[in-house]
């Protein structure tokens, strides 16, 4: 019998007195033994029955499957019945993944009674139906008219959890880059060193930049949304907020954890936030972050406006600390998230007095890490949700009252935590453990952001660096050199879950966002949401550089050695540095789209493909800001040269009027290398190292001319012999 794998989704269940259809999304995996899959698809037959559990049989009524190569909800019939049940064979095209084929198909019926549920067989072409009670290759749903209340946002939600349902994980960019099936690159052979191959690779490699990462998503088991397929069906925040999640999923996957501050040495307030507000007419962001710019960046990506502090000393962004409850209640406008007790969370704003007793204030009972809890501030406040754009904190100080004017004092095991009277002096804040005070942002202190969130299954997904350690968050993730469970681990969406741990600092609660409770105030939700996601978001500009290099495999490349790379032959092809997006608007290249575009090139047992990634510091991040799109490299090396000190800007000019060629210094200063893309000889990605393990870095960046002359400018290409790169690419060629 083939193993057959299915989930669903509901898509839309009508309210009680409409007598629309209820659409599922369902997904069949054909999955291969080792003896590996077919050279075509083997579809299979599907066999849907309206269920009562009660009597144990059929429930007539009307039930159909429908295909479409589309995300559209209005595809025929691929087979219908009235008697309940109904079977029909796949004819769509299948996704062709590592271990098998994927099928998507929708299934449509009524809701009906509240003891009615759908059961849905895979089963081989041809084959008869599986017999009723029978469990092979099945999935089940729950009762759909208790899905019907549960389904509906436009009513308020009842506290009932389904424990039943069980719909398709959440989608993993992350997992995708390596489980997805790229478009296969032309022939070539990169090990000849000659351009004419070296074009066919470049050109197939734009290519792959410029068409997106949809193969990427695919692999990762998730269906891209378009806004005029489902608007006229589907909840239009759903389909938003889902929108939205792929878009920064895409920006922000893999980029190295760092504070954008001290990467560009640059104002941190002028990179994270500012670059995505809706008056940006360049808009762009930072490609290195810590937890609490990614935090700070989810809010932006949703069209929301920091504040500014008094005085103009920046934006207002989130902190990981015990400060941040402050923003998010007066600057945010959000509602804060503790519980005192393991079933009733207590949900605060600007005007609450602090809890009593306050130590729920403190610690919030464990209860309050579990989706049950976390989806019940619903039921408390009915103007906020836990959803996409909630925040998690982990601090090492408690909580800042709603006035501060209060004195806490709580003892947990061995560590004791106190804050003082605020008159004493203001934002008087101490904290002890075991005799020895510590400050608000320690080590240990983290914020972790709500990327996709499913009221009906009580589960959610993180974007984070790992820090709400939350179960199984390496499960699946090959692009990365080394990946770990723990605080730090990379930057990436998160696997399904249903609750975060307990944190290296104490946790402390949970930050929500205004809920919008009516249709017109959902719709009013989605059109901002997607305004923001189409115009500001997708031609944002990540602010960075690359170089592209080609190796050979099988020399081991060292500081000692890496200046032999003509004698050795280990070097083909390196590209001028380059910036990290072109003149059109949708030109934008994430880091996930550089590690996409490597994926299965020829020869890769080898060849050894690299992208070099860099930030702009200082006075180039600050003309990149400034001057926005339409200005390339060299003239933005000029803008920076300008910002110099003039003692600086002058020793240059001299260098330049004696005949010296100043571009190969200039961009050396004016960049910081924070990342190595590769592929393994598989054809799978990576990130091989980043600047946090510097020495681990490929020695490339040593012949760049940071320290001495530039064995590789930065300005021009390298190719072996005196082949030129005229023909190669205009994004790869010297400028």
């Amino acid at each position: 019998m083939p193993n057959y794998s299915l989930s669903y989704t509901f898509l839309t269940v009508p309210p009680k007195g409409d007598d629309s259809d209820l659409i599922i999304k369902c997904v069949v995996r054909h999955l291969y033994d080792a003896t590996g899959k077919p050279a075509s698809p083997e579809a299979p037959q599907i066999t849907v029955r309206r269920w009562s559990g009660t009597k144990n049989k059929l429930s007539p009524g009307h039930v159909a499957i429908s295909e479409s190569t589309t995300p559209t909800l209005q595809a025929p019939d691929t087979a219908a019945s009235d008697t309940g049940e109904v079977t029909g064979l796949l004819t769509g095209t299948a996704r062709r993944q590592l271990t098998g084929d994927v099928w998507e198909f929708l299934v449509r019926s009524k809701a009906g009674a509240v003891d009615i549920c759908l059961i849905i067989h895979a089963h081989s072409k041809g084959s008869a139906p599986p017999a009723a009670g029978s469990k092979d290759n099945r999935t089940q749903t729950p009762a759909l008219g208790q899905a019907r209340v549960l389904f509906n946002p436009a009513t308020p939600r009842p506290g009932a959890h389904v424990v039943s349902l069980k719909p398709e994980p959440f989608p993993r960019l992350v997992v995708g880059l390596n489980s997805g099936i790229p478009n296969k690159i032309p022939t070539c052979d990169p090990t000849s060193a000659t351009v004419a191959d070296i074009k066919i690779l470049l050109e197939a490699i734009h290519t792959r930049l410029q068409a997106g990462l949809a193969e990427a998503w695919a692999g990762a088991q998730a269906t891209i949304p378009t806004v005029g397929a489902f608007e006229s069906i589907v909840e239009p925040l759903r389909v938003a907020n889902e929108i939205w999640a792929n878009q920064v999923s895409e920006m922000l996957t893999l980029v190295p954890y760092g504070g954008p501050g001290a990467s560009y040495a640059y104002s941190e307030s002028k990179l994270v936030a500012a670059g995505l507000s809706d008056t940006q007419s360049n808009p762009y962001y930072p490609i290195t972050s810590a937890c609490q710019q990614l935090c700070s960046f989810a809010l932006a990506s949703r069209g929301m406006e920091f504040q500014t502090y008094a005085g103009g000393r920046g934006l207002r962004l989130l902190h990981a600390g015990g400060t941040v409850r402050r923003t998010w209640v007066d600057a945010m406008h959000g509602k804060w998230v503790t519980a005192g007790n393991a079933t009733t969370p207590t949900v605060v704003d600007g005007s609450t007095p602090a809890p009593s007793p306050i130590d729920s204030y403190v610690t919030p009972n464990d209860a309050l890490r579990k989706a049950p809890m976390l989806f019940k501030a619903h039921d408390i406040d009915a103007s906020v949700a836990f959803g996409p754009g909630a925040i998690f904190l982990y601090s090492n100080r408690i909580l800042r009252g709603a006035t501060d004017d209060f004195v806490a004092t709580h003892a947990d095991g061995n560590n004791y935590e106190y804050t003082l009277h605020a008159n004493a002096r203001q934002e008087v804040w101490r904290v002890s453990s075991n005799g020895k005070n510590l400050v608000d942002n320690t080590a240990g202190a983290h914020i972790g952001f709500v990327l996709r969130a499913d009221w009906a299954t009580k589960t959610f997904q993180i974007f984070d660096t790992g820090g709400c350690q939350v179960a199984d968050w390496g499960s699946g993730v090959t692009a990365l050199a080394d990946t770990s469970a723990g605080f730090h681990s990379g930057i990436f969406d998160g696997p399904t879950c249903t609750e975060v741990g307990p944190g290296s600092d104490p946790y402390r609660g949970v930050g929500v966002l205004p809920f919008a409770s009516s249709s017109a105030d959902q719709k009013t939700e989605a059109d901002k949401i997607l305004k923001h996601v189409n115009g500001v978001l997708k031609k944002a500009r990540p602010l960075g550089l690359v170089r592209f290099a080609l190796m050979r495999r099988g020399v081991t490349v060292q500081m000692k050695n890496v200046w032999r790379f003509r004698e050795q032959d280990w070097l083909i092809y390196a590209s001028p540095m380059m910036l990290t997006w072109e003149s059109g608007e949708l030109d934008n290249y994430p880091i996930a789209r550089y590690l996409w575009s490597l994926r299965d090139l020829p020869r890769s047992d080898e060849i050894q493909a690299m992208w070099i990634v860099y930030v702009p510091r200082k006075e180039l991040a600050a003309a990149m800001i400034e001057q926005g799109r339409g200005v390339g490299l060299p003239a933005l090396l000029r803008l920076a040269l300008n910002k110099l000190p003039a003692v600086t800007k002058d020793r240059y000019i001299r260098q330049e009027a004696a005949g010296k060629r100043i571009e190969p210094d200039l961009l050396a200063r004016f960049s910081f290398p924070i990342a190595n893309l590769s592929h393994r000889e598989d054809g799978s990605v990576f990130v091989s190292a980043t600047f946090r393990k510097f020495n681990k870095m490929h020695a490339l960046y040593a012949l760049e001319g940071r320290w001495g002359k530039a064995q590789l400018p930065l300005d021009q290409s390298y190719l072996q012999g005196t082949q030129s790169d005229s023909s190669l690419p205009g994004y790869f060629r010297t400028f």
